[in-house]
């Protein structure tokens, strides 16, 4: 029967497909549902979409309303000479060394268990002061920095660099020890400039490189030994300019990956590890102190930042990586050879600047891969011979991609999967071993004025495809929606295998694009509309409608904070004054949550849930609730500015609280000399008196800063803080003074959290890879068996894989005939990007553009394809 082609009204043009040109009234063709089909493949069994609430998706024309930067303001922003810029020196350089299991509040996470055989190794914590390699080791000797010979170093310990600490490396050779493993964490500033960090192996003394990693270590944890990384968490920023960095990374439980960049939450750790407070700069500190709120407590968390400029990063577990970043620039970078990513922003990572870099050969995934909730530019990249995609969106990410040269990647070009709102655009997508460019369950993709050429799979490919066969997905934190659509426009297809454009339910518009020389023009939904496409595409858009369903499939989560509010306020209504603190700091935490989400304003934040939970707070405290008072102590420690009243203040506190009982207010004021300022060690001696006395007099808050006057505690409390205080003092004189019994309950504390810490890892690594092994088990099985009775059901599919297989060798053997023209097509866009790249990169790191110009050519457009 004949198609049927009707032109859609002018107003309907304008609302369904919101910026469609009034002189472009677009052609719907009139579809009913397809049925359910099955493809050639067996795997299609499992991944046909069934949709619940079927309806037609029109693809939209959405407006740009961002644009990459230009190349003069890259090199004026983002130049060597100004990121290189030494820090000024420092008269002070604080550093201390402690036993690792002292700081097992930190994230290095299952590096514990490696370090667990190791009991003597001790962490090296800058503290205070801009440090170079060479005044750091003149502090810590060659124990913990070995110097090797003039420029080179061997860092054999882990280091923590502190929030009032940079270190700064410049034309220096820094190598991390695989055993006993020295990480590099940084909550400071760090600093790398025309200089070389390698995993080493100090027993051969030699370079260590990742090595052959097995399969499995793709997915599961603890499968790959514990490898020396680069981590800036929270607070912190890392600059790295004109630098190699090969060797680092493993598969670990946080962001161990290479060069990392992580936020670090801290949110679900306020109960059991408040001591993190001390010294990672959780907010801004106070500079003036308003009675009794604290101002903007908690607000708008300093994030990580990151500025990676004209490095070769390589055989690295990651190029770079990064998790909730608010800024991370990679400028003019050859990341080559990683072995799973080579550049992988990562959950929730914002305003990211991906340009003029060479990405190349990732071994196991895709070159760029922007992953949950990612936004950024991506632009003017040679992104080549990655096992994966060249680009992939992934998880609710979206992106400018322009300007790329995307060029002989395993599976494809661009991969779009559940991401929406993707503009593609003016760049270079040839010779990929799949899909020019895939677009699955995402929406709106915007595909305008690109090369699409010589693609083995299709050109450009709308898919809807049913993915909860995948039971490692977390459909909670990564809902989406069984519905794709595309707007092609502009672009150039030639010669791709299956064919220039192909739909699976996807809809589509395809408007004023090039078609030549392709086997197919259109497949999959679109071949019965091959004649009506062609005939009208050139003068308006043609609008193939797909079939899906674009609510999000999701799983929700119970809600157990309101469920624990109710039983705290429950248990307060009875009488149970220990609930006061719990529920104050869920209110606190609550307000500050709804300020970064931009809920409430600050304003707002601080005259209501904040103020009643600082209220529930000082009245706990007053009561001589330790917990309640630690809280106090904690929070004025992580606003205040050193030496200020607040700070004396949340000292005393502290020193209260640990009289009182609390082994984490001992272990906070054991670390405070650590972690602020050695001077604190005195402080500590006279808060402890301070808190003596208001125990003696009983007062427990100074009313000049809460801004309350003193109340009387209950018979049943006052006894309690009398009995604490006698303890205390017997203590006091069984060990010889306040740090004779801070070093005793500090030791016995940190010995049983470090224990736990251990349990709480391994049974982590196990949770996690259950779910992997429930995937191998479907894989193995379920597919498996669906494989097998497919073709017995269907032996003509032998023959019909045959085939394919002959036509992909013959399609081999074509490359390498248009291998000459193709090259000579993109050679002046390659040369651009490298010429462009070159001088972004310091002088030592310049690449010779002939050279790669000549290696490229062999490797992709000559006798080496394949």
């Amino acid at each position: 029967m004949k198609k049927l082609i009707k032109t859609v009204s002018l107003a309907l043009a304008w609302a369904a497909l919101s910026g469609a040109a009034r002189a472009e009234s677009p052609l719907v063709v009139e579809k009913n549902p397809p049925k359910v089909y099955l493809e050639k493949y067996y795997k299609k069994q499992v991944i046909v979409p069934y949709f619940k609430h079927p309806k037609l998706i029109l693809p939209k024309k959405l407006e740009k309303r961002v644009s990459i930067p230009s190349f003069e303001e890259v090199r004026k922003r983002y130049s060597p000479e100004k990121l290189s810029k030494p820090f000024r020196k420092t008269k002070v350089h604080q550093v201390s060394l402690v036993p690792v299991k002292f700081m097992f509040f930190l994230p290095f996470e299952d590096y514990f268990l490696k370090w667990s055989k190791y009991p003597n190794l001790k962490m090296v914590i800058l503290e205070k002061g801009n440090f170079t390699l060479e005044e750091l080791h003149r502090i810590v000797g060659n124990r913990y920095l070995e110097k090797n010979s003039r420029h080179t170093y061997t860092l054999k310990a882990p280091m923590f660099i502190g929030e009032k600490a940079k270190l700064f490396i410049k034309g220096e050779t820094l190598r991390l020890a695989f055993n006993p493993g020295a990480p590099i964490m940084n909550a400071g500033e760090l600093k790398i400039v025309n200089s070389t960090v390698l995993t080493w192996d100090t027993e051969k003394n030699r370079y260590l490189p990742l090595g052959k990693i097995p399969k499995e270590a793709y997915y599961l944890y603890g499968v790959i030994p514990q490898r020396p990384h680069i981590l800036t968490i929270r607070g912190g920023k890392v600059t790295v300019v004109g630098s190699t960095v090969k060797g680092l990374g493993y598969r670990g439980l946080f962001s161990s990956f290479g060069i990392s960049v992580s936020q670090w939450e801290l949110e679900n750790k306020l109960f059991h590890s408040p001591i993190a407070n001390l010294f990672i700069n959780l907010s801004v500190p106070l500079k003036e102190f308003e009675t009794p709120q604290f101002v903007e407590l908690f607000t708008l968390h300093r994030k990580p930042v990151a500025y990676i400029v004209g490095n070769n990063l390589e055989d690295n577990f990651m190029g770079f990586y990064s998790n909730n970043t608010k800024r991370a620039v990679l400028i003019a970078n050859i990341l080559r050879d990683n072995f799973q990513y080579n550049v992988d922003p990562h959950d929730w990572s914002r305003n990211l600047i991906v340009g003029y870099n060479l990405i190349e050969g990732a071994h196991k995934a895709h070159g760029i891969v922007f992953s949950r909730y990612v936004t950024g530019k991506i632009f003017r990249n040679l992104c080549m011979g990655n096992h994966g995609a060249g680009v992939m969106m992934d998880r609710r990410s979206s992106a400018l991609i322009e300007g790329n040269v995307l060029l002989g990647n395993r599976l494809g070009g661009v991969s779009l999967l559940e991401s929406d709102n993707v503009f593609i655009e003016k760049n270079f997508i040839m010779r990929n071993g799949a899909y020019g460019v895939y677009v699955r369950n995402s929406l709106n993709a915007q595909v305008m004025n690109n090369r699409i050429r010589r693609n083995l799979g299709s050109g450009t490919e709308v898919s809807v495809i049913n993915i909860l066969y995948q039971s490692y997905r977390n459909l909670y934190r990564d809902p989406f929606h069984l519905a794709a659509s595309a707007w092609t426009q502009g672009n150039s297809y030639e010669d791709n295998l299956k064919s220039a454009i192909k739909t699976f339910f996807g809809g589509i518009a395809i408007y004023k694009n090039g078609f030549k020389a392709s086997p197919f023009i259109f497949s999959g939904d679109l071949t019965p509309y091959t004649e009506e496409i062609l005939k009208y595409q050139n003068s308006r858009p043609v609008i193939v409608p797909g079939i899906g369903d674009p609510s999000l499939i999701r799983e929700t989560v119970p809600e157990f904070k309101e469920a624990f509010l109710k039983l705290e306020q429950n248990l307060l209504k009875a009488g149970n004054r220990e609930a006061l603190v719990p529920i104050a700091l869920m209110r606190i935490i609550e307000a500050r949550e709804q300020v970064e989400k931009g809920i409430s304003s600050v304003k707002e934040f601080k005259s209501s849930a904040l103020a009643s939970g600082v209220k529930l707070l000082i009245e706990a405290a007053q009561n001589g609730q330790a917990d309640a008072v630690l809280e106090l102590g904690l929070t004025a420690l992580s606003l205040a500015e050193e030496g200020s009243p607040l700070f004396k203040e949340g000292e005393v506190l502290l020193s209260e609280a640990a009289i009182l009982g609390s082994n984490k207010a001992y272990y906070s004021l054991y670390l405070l000399p650590i972690l602020k300022d050695r001077k604190e060690k005195e402080n500590v001696e006279i808060a402890f008196k301070e808190a003596q006395r208001r125990i003696r007099e009983g007062v427990l808050l100074e009313s000049k800063v809460w801004g309350v006057e003193p109340a009387e505690r209950e018979a049943e409390a006052e006894e309690a803080v009398k009995l604490s205080y006698r303890k205390f003092r017997k203590l006091e004189a069984k060990f010889g003074g306040v740090w004779g019994v801070l070093d005793a309950k500090a030791e016995r504390i940190a010995d049983k959290a470090f224990q736990k810490k251990l349990a709480r890892m391994e049974k982590r690594i196990k949770r996690k890879n259950v779910r992997f092994y429930r995937y191998f088990r479907w894989e193995e099985n379920v597919l498996k068996k669906v494989g097998d009775e497919y073709l017995e059901q269907n032996p003509d599919l032998i023959r019909f894989i045959e085939k394919k297989l002959t036509v992909s060798k013959v399609w081999r053997l074509k490359l390498k005939m248009t291998g000459k023209s193709d090259f000579e097509e993109v050679k002046p866009e390659i040369a651009d990007i490298l010429s462009k790249m070159n001088q972004l990169r310091p002088k030592d790191k310049q690449v010779d553009i002939e050279a790669e110009l000549s290696r490229i050519k062999r490797r992709y457009f000559g006798e080496e394809v394949h």
